[in-house]
């Protein structure tokens, strides 16, 4: 039979003829029958084959004890995989602790206690050994493994902390502004920090370091000192020298080669030329964008400017504010700007160019709009002179005098010459047509004619004005001419008829002076000739009225009232209006002191009792000093009533006592052959005129 025979070298048994016995049936030969030999072969067979069975068993029970060993090795050999997976696992979440120490204690804990998990599943003896001996070389792979990763992390954590502390001991000993002292304690602890690592990190590495670090503490002095404004060339060559003014750059260049001295040298110079070039590049970028900018604003407060009420202004308020907020403007511009000095030069050159463009506008408008205001302002004088005028023609020497002088005053600065003239030409134009149409108009030739014919009157006017008025002139000689003719006429045929002179009744019926509605217009054109020539004095006694009301009260709007009163009394005249009073000064007869007072009043203060005393005072003397004067003009138009044989009471009244005007018994009646001035014909009119030169004109007769 065939039996397994198990081999040294423990591969799968085969099997082998073990004994051969003669088969059953097969014929041998008779000799081999007979023989001996042949005889004893069944009992030697027989005890082969117990050997044979007794060998079998014996290999039967070495096989047993194979398989089970076969057994337990499988089950160690996948227990030991589970393990090598746990302790892998293991490994990478301690390798996240970042307390190495502690994760290396804990590594050893743990994967002490996974084998002991495993050893105690195994099914058997066999399968624990066989475990054990798997299992002791597992850990100890994945132990060397995770020493490895643990130990790289320290010298890691350990290059980054000191990384960090060399960094920040180099922040602080490398700024100058520093302490010297406070900077060497900052080297002196970075160059220990070094030292301690030496044993994590190893001493080579330690000693370049600290050589880093003195490289570090060089270069990063000598950049920081040309940041902070130093020139760059002389502190290279004093740190070339040994010779810098800085004691951490010259302790720091002791522990340097010369090829590190040369190349911090290189490479400072080279780091200052490239930093000076962007910065000049950015600083121009930043000039542009910051007159960009400030185009738009100057041009923004420009506009504002132009559009200012006050633009044409004679204290030029416009154009102040523009040159006041424009200097600003450039100022905090260059003050904010972060470039060098030769930078915020050329920017304060820039902005100051552009700022002088817009003052040039600014001030063009200004000067347009002072110009433009100037004019409007002669312009409106002008217009009130004119009313002025027209309501009383005898002002036009005073008002010719203001016009120049707000001309003068007011316009100059503002205007040209050529302007000037034309206003001063254009004013006298307007305030003689208005003065001699007045007269005109009243019917008041001969005070027309003598106003045209003063010095420079009628030169004063274009020709045209003038041969208007030479054409108004003739026409009424013309008529007067006439109308005389024909009464010297009615006069000389009576005379030759009845031998003597017409009696003045007689004169005054040829001129109809008995006839109701040429006596009505006679007394009108008496009355109307009065009551002018009496404005002056009604002017007087209304301001004085207002002198003495407003002198009883007590208040700065009754001090203001009084003070304008007062002024009006001197120069009834005046064509400055009243919220002008203030700050006009072009009526030489007002006094300083008065204007003073004025605008102290406008300001809220009171006058005091002794001040508002005088200005009573003053005014009371100023106004009765009119009253002779008033009394004579009443008297010589009650004269000019009786004389045409008018009612008195129809021309002329009493404005000083307020007595009624009777005539006197034996009033005056012209005397025979008299020439008595027809009806209809101009009267005359007060005895004061001024002429466009300021000089007083005496009515002839006079």
């Amino acid at each position: 039979m065939k039996v397994p025979a198990y081999r040294d070298d423990g591969s799968v048994p085969t099997y082998q003829a073990q004994l051969q016995r003669p088969r059953k049936g097969q014929a041998l030969p008779l000799t081999a029958q007979l023989s001996a030999s042949a005889m004893a072969a069944p009992a030697l067979a027989h005890a082969e084959s117990g050997q044979q069975t007794a060998r079998v068993g014996s290999e039967i029970a070495e096989f047993g004890l194979k398989r089970a060993q076969v057994g337990a090795d499988n089950e160690a050999q996948q227990a030991s995989a589970a393990l090598d997976i746990e302790l892998q696992k293991l490994q990478h979440e301690l390798l996240l602790d970042p307390n190495m120490a502690t994760a290396a204690k804990r590594y050893e804990e743990k994967s002490r206690t996974l084998v002991e998990t495993y050893k105690s599943n195994m099914s058997n003896r066999l399968a624990r050994d066989a475990f054990m001996r798997r299992a002791s070389d597992v850990r100890a792979r994945n132990v060397t493994a995770f020493v490895t990763e643990n130990n790289a992390r320290v010298v890691e954590q350990r290059t980054v902390v000191l990384d960090s502390d060399t960094a920040e001991s180099l922040g602080y000993a490398t700024n100058p502004a520093n302490p010297p002292i406070m900077r060497a304690n900052a080297v002196v602890t970075a160059q220990e920090r070094i030292a301690d690592a030496a044993i994590d990190l190893g001493v080579a590495e330690a000693e370049k370091r600290a050589d880093e670090l003195y490289y570090s503490l060089a270069r990063d002095s000598l950049v920081r000192i040309i940041d902070s404004g130093a020139d760059a060339e002389q502190a290279i060559a004093d740190f070339r020298a040994g010779a810098s003014a800085d004691p951490i750059v010259n302790a720091a260049r002791e522990n340097l080669s010369q090829a590190d001295v040369d190349k911090i040298g290189k490479d400072v110079s080279s780091r200052a030329d490239r930093i000076r070039l962007l910065a000049e590049r950015g600083w121009a970028v930043e000039r542009k964008e910051i007159t960009q900018r400030m185009r738009l604003d100057l041009e923004r407060i420009a506009d504002e400017v132009t559009v200012r009420d006050d633009l044409g202004a004679a204290d030029g308020a416009g154009a102040a504010d523009f040159n006041s907020r424009s200097i600003n403007m450039v100022n905090d511009a260059v003050d904010a700007h972060d470039g060098s000095d030769e930078s915020k030069a050329q920017l304060r050159a820039q902005l100051n160019s552009l700022r002088a463009d817009q003052v040039i506008k600014v001030g063009d408008l200004v000067q347009a709009a002072q110009r433009e205001r100037a004019l409007r302002v002669l312009d409106a004088d002008t217009r009130a002179a004119v009313a002025v005028v027209a309501d009383d023609p005898d002002q036009i020497g005073s008002l010719i005098k203001q016009i120049d002088l707000a001309i003068d005053e007011d316009a100059s600065g503002f205007t040209t010459t050529e302007e000037e003239e034309v206003a001063r030409q254009a004013a006298r134009e307007a305030l003689i047509e208005a003065a001699l149409n007045t007269h005109i108009a009243r019917g008041d030739i001969p005070a027309a004619r003598e106003l045209y014919d003063s010095p420079g009157i009628a030169q004063a006017l274009p020709p045209s004005l003038q041969e208007g008025f030479k054409q108004k002139f003739i026409s009424h000689d013309n008529k007067q001419n006439e109308f005389t003719r024909k009464y010297r006429e009615k006069a000389a045929l009576y005379k030759a008829e009845f031998g003597k002179e017409p009696t003045a009744r007689m004169k005054m019926l040829w001129m109809g002076a008995d006839d109701p509605q040429q006596a009505f217009l006679q007394a009108k054109s008496l009355r109307d000739a009065f009551e002018k020539g009496s404005a002056r004095y009604r002017l007087l006694q209304e301001n004085f009225g207002k002198v003495k009301a407003s002198a009883d009260n007590v208040s700065p709007a009754g001090d203001v009232s009084l003070i304008f009163a007062y002024m009006k009394m001197v120069d009834p005249g005046s064509v400055v209006r009243e919220s002008e009073f203030a700050t006009a000064q072009n009526t030489g007869s007002i006094p300083q002191r008065v204007y003073a007072r004025y605008n102290a009043a406008l300001a809220g203060t009171r006058l005091t009792k002794e001040q508002r005393t005088d200005f009573r005072s003053s005014a009371e003397k100023l106004f009765e000093s009119q009253m002779p004067l008033q009394r004579e003009l009443q008297e010589r138009y009650r004269k000019l009533a009786v004389m045409f044989g008018l009612p008195v009471e129809q021309v002329v009244y009493d404005l000083v006592g307020g007595e009624p005007m009777v005539p006197p018994a034996g009033a005056e009646v012209p005397p025979a052959g008299a020439e008595v001035p027809p009806a209809g014909a101009e009267v005359l009119q007060p005895a004061i005129r001024l002429d466009a030169t300021g000089a007083v004109i005496q009515q002839s007769g006079e």
